[in-house]
């Protein structure tokens, strides 16, 4: 077998040539080859965009709007021969740049091992089983099974094709699904023509198919395209993230315009101009908050990472703060509220009688594992021996493409490969002693008319015993439908309308109870529809199509057999869920296609709805009848059921919410899912049942399929949002403290002779030293009591709302005076005219290290204050709930220990060591700061007694 399997065009060769090219055949690919071929073709994985050098990650923190103001601020110092500023810009701009870098390098390994979470697997024949393998394990000649909803996983060579249409948009642009076939394609036609291939990045709109792997990884034509086109992968920005830039840059020029101005004051000071300049850009420097936009990256990176911990793939980071914001979660009821362990419970062979006891057999054990038992009273039970019950049960498999496997490496439990209420029909049938691998070879599929959600059923066609035989599997209703004969016993009579009622009444009763109702039937075809299959064998695509769409000439007289009664229990922690979502002021809206009855059942059990006249159950032909303006109205009550719904049904209600201002989060896994996923806000796919075409359109992937996860997730994306808002709120408080001080030293300055209370250089350390730590810590806050019992937030509120600005402006002023007050009290205390002393006597820098060491301990309080909420007192047990943040005021606090009392560091930041009752002078402003901060909360945000 060569390597370049590529050169070779296999759409111009047969089946047989194209396998034997490839050195493989068509029921598997030995295992002892796999090695080899890993090591000759590599994994199949892409690689678009090599990662960025660690020299244009750098240079990319430099090119920030904020850096460039400190380095022009830096070159100016050197331009006035003052090294001393030099040096501390200097040193500010490295350490900001590599906080920067590496804060950008944690957040793609972040999302590198958040990717590497997603295993995307495939089905693959080998050592002559189909087993789900990782998606990077395939190699050429392995054989590959598609069905509706997956992702093609290499490039094929289609073998076998049973109505099989792939999407190919991502590779030709044509919009519509391309019907597939196996037949050679001569000459030389475009990639949108060989339509005997199925190519790497296209999805299985409807039908199966088995296809050998031709190419893999690099070598695909969706690799070629995206070389060819220089895919760039970067990640757009999230709109906090933009916020927070905007933020940023309207601080920035806000700063140079204050700086500006403070030159002018302290010339007006009689500072000169040199003093001026320098103290102009040591303010500058201090007042941008350089760490900001990385800080926010990294900050949803971590919180994705702790939802992935808690099984909550996020693929877009914009999502995790999104998820805070939503008011409405419509969810499907299979596998997200319920266990997604299909388990046929019970089967109802219907008979001559209407009694619902004659003919129902209860069947025993959960799950996959087929060691359980169909309970018969005795050995001859005139049902179980019947020809009814032998057909019911190989209908039941001949009409069922899933598989379940025993245990594996990869999996603790028998598992399902395929269609999960296909595979409890499959463990049914190996329950009666049916060896369904074996029915399935003796009697192979000829043609497929696949499932679709309008007619609510599939069938398949089979040559049993010299006959050809439809064997259906579908919506109980459906079916009846389109029954015209009842096979009770051994006698097949004409179905009357007595046991179309008494079948209906027992699908009712079941699905009262929760049970999700499958009937099974057959039809013996006639001569002519026969040939139609039989020339469908040797027949063209466009023979095939037009026998497909005859779907309802054959499916009709059908010979009703029975029901098979499929339990689907609820998750345990389903309704603790939904209990936490209603506290949260969150609306579940359930949207299923079971029946109205099982929805109910399930419902009730979870605690969705409670009281009947609470909640409204609304059918699908009464969906299609209602308005936009009712519906709208209905979605208005507290608890909506939709039943038997459509793809379009979803989408619809989806974007009905979406107008009325809600903020939409949807749960859905299949492949015509699709639509509903990409228009909510947050689409959220399953990872155990969910489809290919489902996860690559959602945002987040719930890799436990648990509705319990989503409404975790939720609460993460309510803490990290309020985490980002204590750290901007509380850095724009600080950096206005220090203006604050700055502004009313100046202005005194200008009209006494007294000196500033606080240098530029000390004001850069109150950043670099005091605040730094502190607010990176706050950004690890865990959730409030209170964040998953108030109504989400409004996704159009900004941080910096009009509360908020005025809290900051109110507290530059009481902070800065405090501070000011603080330098004034120290001469009082120790008889110090502060207006004769010169600014290099030990007295000034005592009296400026108090000023310092009051600012940092009022951001400490501020801090503190700031992160219980705006309307709740400091004084609680959440003081203590953040370790990291504890522990960097300790390590601020001996790093301002540090600066003051080793010598050459103190000199260099003109600080003196502080007597205790100059420490006792700080200590007692940072407390009227407390006093006054929780005073302004109460006046201001209290709420007024119940």
């Amino acid at each position: 077998m060569e390597k370049t399997t590529t050169q070779y065009e296999f759409f111009k060769g047969t089946v047989l040539e194209s396998l034997e090219r490839l050195a493989t055949r068509e029921e598997w690919l030995h295992t002892d080859e796999i090695t080899k071929r890993l090591t000759l073709y590599g994994e199949n994985i892409l690689t678009y965009k090599q990662e960025d050098p660690w020299y244009q990650k750098i240079m990319r923190q430099l090119k920030d709007p904020m850096i460039l103001l400190l380095l022009v601020a830096a070159l100016l110092a050197r331009f006035l021969d003052d090294m001393q500023w030099f040096v501390v810009l200097m040193i500010i701009i490295v350490i900001n740049t590599i906080i920067g870098y590496l804060q950008e390098a944690k957040a793609e390994n972040i999302m590198k091992s958040l990717k590497t979470m997603l295993h995307t697997t495939a089905k693959v024949k080998r050592d002559k089983t189909i087993k789900e393998i990782p998606l990077e394990q395939i190699v050429p000649g392995d054989i590959v099974y598609i069905e509706e909803g997956d992702s093609i996983p290499a490039d094929l060579r289609l073998i076998q094709v049973m109505h099989l249409k792939t999407n190919d948009y991502s590779l030709t642009g044509e919009s519509n699904p391309v019907r597939k076939h196996t037949q050679v394609i001569p000459g030389t036609v475009p990639l949108a023509d060989k339509n005997n291939m199925a190519f790497m990045g296209t999805t299985v709109a409807t039908g199966n198919a088995y296809g050998v792997v031709v190419a893999t990884g690099m070598h695909t034509e969706l690799w070629k395209i995206a070389h060819l086109a220089h895919r760039d992968t970067a990640t757009e920005e999230t709109p906090l993230q933009q916020e927070l830039t905007n933020v940023a840059k309207k601080l920035t020029i806000g700063t140079i315009i204050i700086a500006t101005v403070l030159v002018f004051i302290a010339l007006y000071a009689d500072f000169t101009l040199y003093q001026a300049l320098i103290f102009g850009i040591g303010i500058a420097a201090a007042m941008v908050p350089q760490w900001l936009p990385a800080q926010v990256t990294v900050a949803l990176s971590l919180a994705a990472t702790r939802l992935a911990r808690k099984n909550a793939l996020v693929k877009e980071l914009g999502s995790v703060e999104t998820l805070g914001c939503i008011n409405v979660i419509c969810t499907d009821k299979t596998g997200t509220l319920t266990k997604n362990e299909m388990t046929v419970s019970h089967i109802f062979l219907p008979s001559q009688t209407t009694d619902q006891e004659t003919g129902k057999i209860a069947v025993s054990w959960t799950g996959y594992n087929p060691i359980g038992t169909i309970d018969r009273k005795k050995e001859e039970d005139p049902f179980t021996s019947s020809l009814q019950y032998k057909r019911f049960m190989h209908t039941s498999v001949l009409a069922c493409n899933a598989r379940i496997n025993p245990p594996d490496e990869n999996h603790a439990t028998w598992y399902a490969l395929g269609d999960p209420t296909e595979a409890a029909l499959i463990t049914l049938a190996q329950k009666a002693w049916i060896d369904s691998e074996e029915l399935n070879r003796q009697y192979p599929e000829l043609f497929e008319f696949s499932f679709n959600s309008v007619r609510k059923m599939m069938s398949s066609v089979r040559h049993i015993e010299g006959e050809y035989y439809l064997l259906i599997k579908g919506a109980p209703r459906a079916v009846l439908q389109n029954a015209t004969h009842l096979l009770s016993g051994n006698q097949r009579t004409a179905l009357q309308q007595t046991q179309r009622d008494h079948i209906e009444q027992y699908v009712d009763h079941m699905a009262s109870q929760a049970m999700r109702n499958l009937a099974i039937a057959y039809r013996k075809l006639t001569p002519v529809e026969a040939k139609l299959i039989e020339s469908a064998q040797t027949s063209d695509v466009e023979h095939m199509q037009e026998i497909n769409d005859m779907v309802e000439q054959f499916e009709q007289n059908m010979t009703f057999l029975g029901i098979a009664s499929i339990i689907d229990p609820p998750r345990e922690e389903a309704r603790q869920a939904v209990q936490a979502a209603h506290d949260a002021h969150i609306k579940v809206v359930m949207i299923t296609g079971d029946y109205a009855l099982t929805a109910k059942a399930i419902a009730w059990q979870i605690g969705l709805v409670n009281k009947e006249w609470h909640y409204k159950i609304i059918h699908n032909p009464h969906l299609k009848q209602k308005t936009d303006i009712k519906l709208m109205q209905d979605l208005e009550n507290d608890n909506v059921i939709f039943s038997r719904t459509s793809p379009e049904d979803k989408l619809r209600i989806v974007q009905l919410l979406k107008k009325t201002g809600k903020v939409v989060a949807v749960t859905w896994d299949g492949i015509n899912d699709a639509p509903a996923l990409k228009n909510a806000n947050i689409g959220v796919s399953m990872g155990k049942i969910g489809t290919d075409v489902a996860k690559d359109s959602s945002q987040i992937i719930l890799m436990d399929d648990s509705f319990g996860t989503l409404v975790g997730a939720i609460k993460e994306g309510r803490v990290i949002y309020q985490n980002l808002r204590k750290t901007i709120v509380a850095s724009m408080t600080t950096n206005g403290g220090e203006l604050g001080i700055v502004l009313v030293s100046l202005l005194i300055a200008s009209f006494t002779w007294l000196p500033v209370a606080i240098t530029a250089v000390q004001i850069l350390a109150v950043d670099l030293i005091g605040e730094m730590l502190p607010l990176i810590a706050l950004t690890f806050d865990p959730a409030q009591k209170w964040t998953m019992k108030q109504p989400p937030r409004n996704i159009n509120h900004h941080i910096l709302d009009k509360d908020t600005i005025t809290t900051v402006v109110a507290t530059w002023l009481y902070m800065g005076a405090l501070a000011f007050g603080a330098f004034l009290t120290y001469g009082r205390l120790h008889g110090i005219d502060l207006r004769t002393i010169s600014t290099d006597s030990i007295a000034y820098k005592t009296a400026t290290t108090v000023t310092y060491t009051s600012i940092v301990l009022s951001q400490f309080v501020n801090i503190l204050s700031i992160r219980v909420g705006r309307d709740k007192s400091v004084v609680n047990r959440y003081i203590i709930s953040n370790r990291r943040l504890l522990a960097s005021f300790a390590f601020s606090l001996l790093l301002v220990a540090i600066i003051m009392y080793v010598p050459l560091v103190s000199q260099y930041f003109g600080f003196w060591p502080l007597s205790y009752l100059d420490r006792g002078l700080a200590l007692s402003v940072a407390f009227f700061y407390l006093i006054w901060r929780e005073g302004w909360k109460y006046c201001c945000y209290r709420k007024p007694l119940a």
